[in-house]
């Protein structure tokens, strides 16, 4: 009996030790980075989260591979395992993207032009932080914008994000006659946002928002209220759970935002705004995106000349672009036709509604906005949006066919 149970205990530890060698076999003993000339390796390391002493598992490749190609930093990406005495070695070979891109963006349909140009820095210095400044003209107005992302603060999960801006638009404000009344809103002020990526690709964040307002007519004579003041505090979920591959995307990315005024005009004090918005992008073939988006916002009574603006919309004139309150939704199917080095042209078909609040402060389904159209847009390589778009839209509210160009951000 004691030779037997002396066996099984021999057996045992034979067991274990053959374990603890396996185990000691597959611990990452290095990992070697080439192709980098501009992001740091400890950024990298950072995206990654692997280190030295880690031990290996099957299929940690294509993780490391989708991780990177996630940040949206590199061209391309590669990374192989292969064993080194004991251990295995962790090789990754990738491509810097170019990090610095000027953006001139034009748009024009009907009787409404925006132009303007984007200097953007995605990796500054190497640490993957972005910064970009903005200045456009639209009717006849200069805005400008400074904005700052840091989404590793100090090397941490927290996130950062600052935003300067002085925007001037044009107002379409109905009266109570239901005629159009047109005055400029100008927009001076600071957002700021402190966040933290508590699970996977899902950010919590506090928004803070502070702006000046004025109000002029067309010529500039007439000013309401002057120095009026608006400041807002908010709390945001992001999720972006989408893989960014060369050519096209996969998954869902989205946004939900709750803001209370602190300060404000006059009897809209303590207004309170629920917005969101979400995409999630399937591929139906290869290298084919099917697109289905949907954003909205409820809220109380706004502020003068705070609007949601509507981004789907593309068959209407300027004054349906906006709402005090609306649901959007919307679907593209996206087609790429031919690749060029840095870019592709793709073909693109899509059918947009929208829900706005009618003048008795109500949704109604029979006060719904739609159309349909198709476009042709060329995109940069793991850019969500089209740098370049000529499309067709049909309005079936108001049964017209309408046309529109636009060069880089401008929509």
């Amino acid at each position: 009996m004691k030779a037997k149970n002396s066996t099984i205990y021999i057996i045992l530890i034979i067991i274990f030790a053959v374990s603890v060698a396996q185990a000691e076999n597959n611990i990452i003993s290095d990992i070697l980075i080439s192709g980098n000339t501009k992001t740091r390796d400890s950024v990298i390391l950072r995206i990654i989260d692997v280190k030295a002493g880690d031990v290996y598992t099957e299929g940690l490749e294509r993780n490391v591979e989708r991780l990177l190609l996630n940040s949206r930093m590199f061209y391309t990406v590669k990374v192989e395992a292969e064993r080194a005495g004991e251990g295995v070695r962790l090789k990754i070979s990738l491509k810097d993207k170019w990090s610095v891109i000027p953006f001139p963006f034009a748009s024009f349909r009907e009787n409404e032009s925006r132009y303007g140009i984007s200097l953007t820095e995605s990796n500054l210095l190497g640490y993957h932080k972005r910064i970009s400044a903005t200045i456009f003209r639209e009717k006849n107005k200069f805005s400008e914008m400074l904005f700052y992302h840091d989404k590793n603060v100090l090397d941490s999960k927290f996130r950062l994000f600052v935003s300067l801006k002085n925007i001037k638009t044009l107002v379409d404000e109905w009266d109570k006659k239901q005629e159009i009344n047109n005055y400029y809103e100008a927009v001076r002020g600071i957002d700021t946002g402190f966040g933290y990526n508590f699970y996977r690709n899902m950010t919590l964040s506090i928004i803070h928002k502070y702006n000046k307002l004025a109000y002029s007519d067309s010529d500039d004579t007439v000013r309401r209220p002057e120095n009026g003041k608006e400041g807002m505090l908010g709390l945001s979920l992001d999720v972006d759970e989408a893989d960014y591959k060369e050519d096209f995307v996969k998954g869902f990315t989205g946004r939900m935002l709750y803001e209370k005024d602190f300060e404000s005009l006059g009897s809209d004090f303590n207004r309170k705004i629920f917005s969101w918005r979400f995409s999630y992008y399937l591929n139906p073939a290869l290298r084919h995106n099917l697109v289905f988006m949907n954003s909205g916002m409820f809220g109380d009574n706004l502020t003068y000349g705070h609007r949601f603006r509507i981004e789907q919309l593309r068959g209407y004139e300027r004054g349906r672009f906006q709402a005090d309150r609306a649901v959007v939704s919307a679907i593209e199917y996206i087609v790429p036709v031919y690749s060029f080095k840095e870019a592709r042209l793709s073909f693109v078909t899509f059918a947009d509604n929208a829900i706005l609040r009618n003048e008795y402060q109500k949704f109604s389904v029979s006060d719904s906005k739609s159309d349909v159209g198709v476009s042709v847009r060329i995109y940069v390589r793991r850019v969500l949006i089209p740098v370049f778009q000529v499309y067709l839209a049909y309005g079936f509210s108001n049964q017209k066919v309408m046309p529109g160009v636009s060069v880089g951000m401008a929509f």
